[in-house]
């Protein structure tokens, strides 16, 4: 798993460094299709895999109702068959001009050269301090859905299933629509919705206001919409920033940063569903949206569109 991991990641950035560099050669009034369109169709794909995990892994051993499943071997069969014919799809479909190898140091001053740019060195500011504060997540999600809940894994599966339909056509829109919205308001937009409908079905699942599996599921499904259209709108100013040569290189650099901290919510505890518990994991939650709503005031470090990050 592990180098398997490590290929996918080699591969992705890869497969981004491309990306970035076709969005390259669209006009400016138009740069974002590219993108927005490859990444629709990733996501897409996503759904063929969340259907053989739902449906076969539904099975009584994994809390679901089905009278089948499959083993977690059989499955990475079945993974290991599909990527199989990856290698020669990529051998005689991807099309590559040679060119000489570059000099390393000759490269290295010049990534380093545009890593002291003030664009460069302001978007990495921004996306180091913002997403410390943004990407901070509460681990109590998945056992309030499986304790309290009682979420059946083919039910979690439609919704993943729905969230990447929504998602995808958040990126659409944006496509379509939002090429020129201001990425600052955007950010803020779109955060607010998510944090908002999230927010609200947690505390009244947690307290016990109002439980159902389709509640708890439900609006979240929605905000898929507001955060593609966040989440492609984060995307375009890397496009702005490479150089060619060094796609993939400032993909790798401006990738997440994540923290943890351990809260004691135990499925244990969980399970028991006490005011102690629900005090707590509600105190997670309020932490979360405190850092998502805090990481906003780095905003100014964002330049609102494509003329002002070229302008940086």
């Amino acid at each position: 798993m592990f180098f398997a991991a490590v290929g996918y990641v080699l591969s992705d950035v890869c497969a981004d460094s491309i990306t970035c560099e076709l969005a390259q050669r669209e006009p400016i009034d138009k740069r974002g299709k590219t993108q927005s369109c490859i990444y629709t169709v990733r996501t897409a794909m996503v759904i063929f895999g969340e259907i053989l995990v739902g449906f076969f892994f539904n099975g009584k051993d994994y809390g679901g109702d089905f009278d089948f499943s499959l083993s977690f071997p059989q499955l990475m069969i079945i993974v290991a068959v599909l990527t199989l014919p990856v290698f020669p799809m990529t051998w005689f479909f991807i099309k590559e001009e040679k060119a000489e190898a570059a000099n390393f140091r000759e490269y290295m001053n010049s990534f380093w050269n545009l890593l002291c740019s003030r664009a460069m060195y302001q978007i990495i500011a921004y996306l180091f301090f913002s997403g410390i504060f943004a990407n901070i997540t509460y681990t109590g999600s998945s056992p309030v859905a499986s304790k309290m809940v009682g979420v059946t894994p083919i039910n979690s599966t439609l919704s993943d299933i729905l969230s990447n339909l929504l998602f995808a056509a958040g990126i659409m829109i944006t496509s379509k629509w939002g090429l020129h919205w201001n990425w600052r308001w955007m950010t803020v937009a779109t955060g607010a919705v998510v944090i908002i409908v999230d927010c609200t079905v947690s505390l009244l699942v947690i307290w016990d206001v109002f439980r159902s599996q389709w509640f708890w599921l439900g609006p979240p499904i929605a905000v898929q919409l507001p955060y593609g259209v966040g989440w492609i709108i984060s995307t375009f100013c890397v496009v702005e920033l490479a150089q060619i040569g060094n796609e993939a290189a400032v993909y790798g650099l401006i990738t997440t940063v994540s923290i943890d901290g351990p809260f004691n919510v135990t499925n244990e505890r969980v399970q028991a569903d006490d005011h102690a518990v629900r005090a707590d994991i509600t105190y997670t939650i309020i932490i979360m949206y405190s850092m998502t709503i805090f990481s906003w005031v780095f905003l100014f470090l964002l330049p609102p569109q494509k003329a002002e990050t070229q302008e940086l």
